[in-house]
């Protein structure tokens, strides 16, 4: 079938092959989704592929904070995760990302976020923060590093 449309396109409006590809995917997972209620199936471009990797793996690179937006879409700190860089260099919970490496994180995106704050191994983020009701801007260095992420934390008991 996908053949049968790549011929076509070349005999016809010539869009190129991979919008062709991307929309034949878009359109196949919609029919999937709608169609036969599959929710599971995905197709996983490359622009998602990092992000993907990192779910799956369990281990990224970065300052090892989890973060959502608030109703005002700010960057807002969820926790640091425990022993990770950003938890070492004293970010806590509620702590809002106002700036990264001096750039105003306003109207930024979760995705745009979590891309700059993450990079290169052993190369230093610079995150702006404001705790509480303050409004002073707390600089915080964090060198990024291998964040392993556990699906179970515990200790053994003997």
């Amino acid at each position: 079938m996908i053949g049968n449309l790549i011929r076509a396109n070349r005999q016809t409006v010539q869009l190129p092959e991979p919008v062709l590809l991307r929309e034949f995917g878009d359109g196949a997972m919609y029919e999937l989704a709608q169609r036969y209620e599959d929710q599971y199936t995905e197709i996983i471009w490359p622009e998602r592929m990092r992000r993907f990797q990192q779910q799956t793996e369990g281990n990224f690179v970065g300052v090892g904070v989890l973060i959502r937006q608030d109703e005002k879409r700010d960057i807002v700190v969820v926790n640091p995760l425990e022993g990770s860089p950003a938890y070492r260099a004293g970010v806590k919970s509620e702590d809002r990302i106002v700036t990264v490496d001096g750039v105003s994180t306003l109207g930024w995106s979760l995705n745009r976020a979590v891309d700059t704050i993450t990079g290169p191994r052993g190369k230093v983020v610079v995150l702006g923060l404001r705790r509480g009701e303050s409004e002073d801007i707390i600089e915080v260095p964090i060198v990024r590093d291998t964040i392993k992420i556990r699906s179970v934390n515990g200790w053994w008991k003997t």
